[in-house]
This record gives C-alpha cells, sequence and structure tokens, in this order.
C-alpha cells in the first residue's frame, strides 16, 4: 500500500511540473515616455524632439518578459514628438545605430518548444519498460501484481506533461510575438502636432549611445531634421 502510495505520489508530481513547467509571457505594457508636448496654440516656436530610455536587464525583465540583452540585442524606447504643423516620414531605416526587426529579435528569445517536449517525451519512454514490466509480471505472478499498476501510468504521466509543455510554449510564443512587434517602432508619418513612441533593437557589440541620431523628412517638401542624443531637439524656422 506505501508503494503504491509513493507511486502515485510520483506521478501527480509529474502532471505538476509538467503545469507549473510551462513557458508564460508576462510583460507589461510600457510606460509611456514623459516629453513635452506643446499645444498647437502654445505661443512657443515649433519644433521637433525626442526623449529615449536604454532599457537595463530590469527593464528587458519588465517590459519585455525575456533577457533580451544576453541573446545580444539593445532595446532604446525612444519618444519622438512632432510639434510642428507639418507631416514628418518616420523610418527605422533613417536612424543611425541599425535596427534588427522585432520579429528576429522575438525568434531569437522564444521558448525552445521541441527541447521541452522532447525533453518530458524523453522521460515518458525512459519509464515504458515500467508500464511493460508491470503487464509481463502481472501476467507471471497473477492479479497479486495489481499493487504496481501505478507503475504503468508514469510514461503516461510524462507524455502528457510533454504535449501540455508543448502547447503551453507554443501559446507562450505567439503572445510574445504579438507583444514585441506591437511596442516595436515601425515606418509611419507622424501627423501634426502628435507624437509616436516604440522601442527599437540595436545589436550590443553595435551600440554606441554618442550615435543615436534620428532623421525625419517633411513629407511636402523634402526638408530634413535631425535629432541626436546631443541636440534632441530641434527649432523649426519659418
Amino acid at each position: 500500500m506505501k508503494l503504491t502510495k509513493n507511486i502515485a505520489f510520483l506521478v501527480s508530481m509529474v502532471m505538476l511540473l509538467g503545469l507549473a513547467g510551462c513557458a508564460h509571457y508576462k510583460a507589461k505594457p510600457l510606460a509611456k515616455l514623459q516629453a513635452h508636448m506643446p499645444s498647437k496654440s502654445s505661443v512657443e516656436k515649433e519644433s521637433v524632439s525626442m526623449k529615449y530610455r536604454i532599457f537595463s536587464k530590469a527593464d528587458c525583465k519588465k517590459y519585455l518578459d525575456r533577457d533580451v540583452q544576453k541573446k545580444g540585442y539593445q532595446p532604446i524606447h525612444l519618444a519622438i514628438n512632432n510639434n510642428t504643423s507639418r507631416s514628418l516620414e518616420f523610418s527605422t531605416k533613417n536612424i543611425a545605430l541599425p535596427c534588427a526587426l522585432s520579429q528576429m529579435v522575438a525568434q531569437e528569445v522564444h521558448t525552445n518548444t521541441a527541447g521541452r517536449y522532447y525533453g518530458y517525451g524523453l522521460s515518458g519512454v525512459a519509464t515504458l519498460p515500467l508500464g511493460f514490466g508491470w503487464i509481463a509480471l502481472v501476467g507471471l505472478a497473477g492479479p497479486g501484481a495489481a499493487v504496481l499498476a501505478p507503475l504503468s501510468v508514469i510514461p503516461i504521466a510524462f507524455t502528457t506533461a510533454a504535449i501540455v509543455d508543448g502547447i503551453g510554449s507554443a501559446k507562450s510564443n505567439r503572445k510574445l510575438d504579438a507583444d514585441f512587434a506591437r511596442k516595436s517602432l515601425r515606418d509611419r508619418e507622424i501627423m501634426p502636432y502628435d507624437s509616436i513612441d516604440g522601442l527599437i533593437f540595436v545589436p550590443v557589440e553595435k551600440f554606441d549611445e554618442s550615435d543615436l541620431a534620428i532623421t525625419l523628412f517633411d513629407k511636402k517638401d523634402g526638408s530634413r531634421f535631425v535629432l541626436t542624443a546631443q541636440s534632441p531637439l530641434t527649432q523649426v524656422k519659418e
């Protein structure tokens, strides 16, 4: 009886570990950068400005739920304010630092679904002899061997844990992909007296804060406005 309880406990633990070990994705929404945005009726001169925040390891965990820096990418949170009557074109190609695609970064930090699945699966295969052994024992020793019946459940428990974990990990990766895409800056038009904010991902080996520069273009006449880490605001000449 004690052996049966111990085996049942082992099976329960395998199932619980499968559920608890499922990968998850729990990232918080980006905090808005508090950049000054004068209203259209303001007496201040028209200007274009930016504000940025270089993510720390703690920021990566809080807002991306993954150690992106460990995978070789430095996230930067950018906010750009267009306090002018002009429509400006923004493109990540016009950022002096090289920007990686968000989907590429997301792939790098995906949970290894196959590895986790095969880990549990191989454990199930390794315990198959227990199941077959119990069947053989019943054939030889008769009903008295039924006390060892729970042994046959162990391979099933590992297999079930593999399936549950695999499904959970795949779902987690889909949530991660969507969140990374939603939080990342993309090429777009910045309307008059509007602002945009989001993330860019720069390869760690190519990141230098002093090189941060963004060039914006007026959609109508092609005028260029350059914002840098050293000069994050530029006045627009009338």
